[in-house]
């Protein structure tokens, strides 16, 4: 139901709601007592509500104020459904930035996982080397054990069985070989190295500090206000107008004459009419 408003009831708010008596031309509102003895002592143009309430209806200003009702309704309405399918182009917007960080998340997991097939890779070929590498001194170091023992079963031989001679003959005649078989173990130990396999990690943390960022444009709104013509009073105000200068010329004797009426010419000539 709609809401009854009793309109004589709006009073004035500056002075206990006294109520509204007068109206001034000057300045296009309406004024209780006390505003016109306040603020509109001087206007030249003030007279009761009840006169100047003659044909409101019909005035221009009663016109644009319902006008204005109107336009004001009709776009707050279009600016309400404007913002509300403006919200769910937004949730649409925001559903589609989920998937696409989705995406973001997905391609970053494919990368890491490549990272880690291409890591553990390296991993076996170096691993790999290192035993590889380990593999060719075991040779070499059975090759060289074998070849001295060998010497180490003559020696024992001569030193049990053998004579001076056979001694003295097996140092010189193996002298070559024994130190070929030093020199042998000398590379190995002192080309021995011992490597350890660690993972030097790279923190995510630090290396990865976005997969992206949310942006916002701006720009202004479809919808426009355009300001009715302000309203008007439906009292018209008359701007006054500067009196023309006479020039004086001669008495006029009026004493037994009936003046009825006045004018002006185009000349700017006073006109007295008597009859």
């Amino acid at each position: 139901m709609p809401i009854q408003t009793n309109i004589a009831d709006q009073c004035c708010f500056k002075h206990d709601n006294l109520p509204f008596e007068y109206f001034c031309i000057d300045h296009d509102v309406l004024s209780c007592k006390e505003c016109l003895a306040e603020s509109h002592r001087s206007c030249q143009k003030v007279m009761s509500v009840d006169i100047a309430c003659k044909g409101a209806k019909q005035s221009q200003s009663f016109i644009d104020a319902t006008e204005l009702v109107d336009h004001v309704l009709e776009t707050t309405h279009t600016i309400g459904k404007d913002e509300q399918d403006f919200i769910e182009n937004i949730v649409k917007e925001a559903n589609s930035v989920k998937t696409a960080v989705r995406i973001v998340k997905e391609e970053a997991i494919r990368h890491i996982e490549a990272l880690e097939k291409s890591l553990l890779h390296d991993l076996d070929l170096k691993k790999d080397k290192i035993i590889q590498k380990s593999k060719t001194t075991i040779k070499e170091t059975e090759d060289i054990k074998k070849s001295t023992k060998d010497k180490q079963d003559i020696f024992d031989l001569v030193n049990k069985h053998g004579s001076e001679k056979q001694a003295f003959i097996a140092v010189h005649a193996y002298k070559q070989d024994l130190t070929d078989l030093e020199k042998r173990v000398t590379g190995i130990t002192e080309k021995s190295t011992r490597f350890t396999i660690n993972l030097n990690p790279q923190k995510l943390q630090e290396s990865i500090h976005s997969i992206g960022s949310i942006e916002l444009s701006e720009v202004p709104s479809a919808v426009k206000f355009v300001q009715k013509k302000k309203c008007q009073s439906q009292m018209p105000i008359v701007q006054a107008q500067s009196m023309p200068q006479f020039v004086y010329k001669q008495d006029l004797d009026t004493k037994n004459v009936e003046i009825y009426g006045m004018t002006i010419n185009d000349n700017n000539e006073v006109i007295l009419v008597d009859t």
